[in-house]
Order: structure tokens, then sequence, then C-alpha cells
């Protein structure tokens, strides 16, 4: 018989997130499982119009989720990186757009918001938007996210890290017989270091640009995490 709420147990109710089926009524308050064994407790109106959530369910490009805990979403910074990070790995408009992202994942414990935001505010840095969510300088060409893996490093040092391919700093053209133009950019702005044979001109804007990273490393030395100001001054390419 059907209760004065106008639910009984066993009912199942369609939601946006999944089916839910109500395992107790107590007046106003509904006890409801949905099919991957999370239960809740929901309001009746909500539980009648199926406005119940399910933090489980994959919204995020079909593997992030909000996950069941106490860290919320709207305007947090931990929400813009997590995000961020979930269209590098899974948009693929994004990926097709930046071909460098091809086969860069992440880690199953990350698809959950709230485990990434616990390993968030852990970092130093976290309560600053010019930190960025680095995945390779800890270790060059990984492609996963991942507690292991990942770091906040500076965004003025992540740029730099990220412009040091040699096409990025010596090019020719017909007027320099032969020779390569190199040139830096720093925070000062791009710094030119004369016209080279190619050998030579790699040489140099490469000494150059370890050196630089090293002095940027200084600079930023008590405002890192340890493993960042380590990583850059061992930087090789």
């Amino acid at each position: 018989m059907r209760n004065k709420v106008g639910l009984e147990v066993g009912q199942k109710i369609q939601t946006q997130t999944g089916e839910i089926e109500v395992l107790n009524v107590d007046r106003q308050k509904i006890t409801v499982r949905f099919d991957d064994g999370y239960e809740t407790v929901a309001l009746k109106t909500n539980v009648l119009k199926g406005n119940v959530r399910n933090p489980n369910f994959k919204s995020y490009f079909g593997v992030g989720y909000r996950g069941a805990g106490s860290h919320t979403m709207h305007g947090k910074l931990s929400y813009n990186k997590w995000h961020n990070m979930l269209v590098r790995c899974y948009d693929e408009e994004y990926k097709s757009q930046h071909p460098t992202y091809e086969g860069v994942h992440c880690c199953l414990e990350w698809h959950n918001y709230q485990n990434f935001t616990d390993w968030f505010h852990k970092q130093v840095g976290c309560g600053e938007k010019g930190f960025e969510l680095d995945k390779d300088l800890l270790f060059k060409g990984n492609e996963i996210y991942s507690p292991e893996t990942c770091i906040l490093v500076p965004q003025e040092l992540n740029k730099i890290l990220g412009n040091t391919g040699i096409d990025r700093g010596i090019s020719t053209r017909p007027d320099l017989n032969g020779k390569w133009m190199i040139r830096c950019n720093t925070i000062h702005g791009e710094i030119y270091l004369g016209c080279h044979p190619r050998t030579a001109a790699i040489k140099i804007y490469q000494d150059f640009k370890l050196n630089y990273i090293k002095e940027r490393a200084e600079f930023w030395k008590d405002r890192v995490d340890s493993k960042v100001y380590e990583a850059l001054m061992n930087f090789t390419f």
C-alpha cells in the first residue's frame, strides 16, 4: 500500500544521474539508493520530481565526477585546475588542436574531484592563481596526471619550460648565409645572442637557457615545493 507521502519502499524513480530506489520513508525525509550503491537522504518533493543527484555520476567527459565529500566546485581554484586537466586529457576537440596531448590521461583516483582537491590543498602554491598543474617537470615525458607525478609550478616557470625546444630559440633565413640567429625570451624581454653555425647556435642557446632556468629557480626557491627547485636546478635538454 502506498503511504501518506505518496512513496513506498522499493519504488524506483528515474533521475538525470541514474535510477533510485526508495529504501525508507520518514515523513519528508526519504532514503534512496542509486543503482551503483550510493545511498543518500533527500526531501520527498525532490525524490518525487527526480531531483536527486548521484555524486558518482560521470558527468565530465564521461569520466570525471564530483564525488561524495565536502569540497564544493563553484568558484573554486581547485575545480578550475581539475576541469582544465580533464579537458587536456579527454576533450577530443582540444586534443585535435593540441596534438602534444595525444596519449595524455588522468589516473582513476583523480577522476573523483574530491580526491583531486584533497591533494591540491596540500600543495605549495595551492592558494595562488599564478600556479599551474604540471605533469612532466618531475618526470620528463610523463603522460599521466596523478598524485605521484604532478606538482604545482608558477606560471612563469611553466612557460619557460614549455619554450625550451631548439625551434623556439634558433632560426635562419637566406640573408644569414647559412648561420642561425639565436634568441631567448626572458621576463625582461627577448635577448639576442648573435648568429652562428647551427651546432654552435644550439649550444649557445641551451647554455643560456639552462643558466636562465637556474636563475629563475633561485628567485622562486622559497615560494615553491622543494621538488620544483631541485628539478629546475637539475634540468637537462
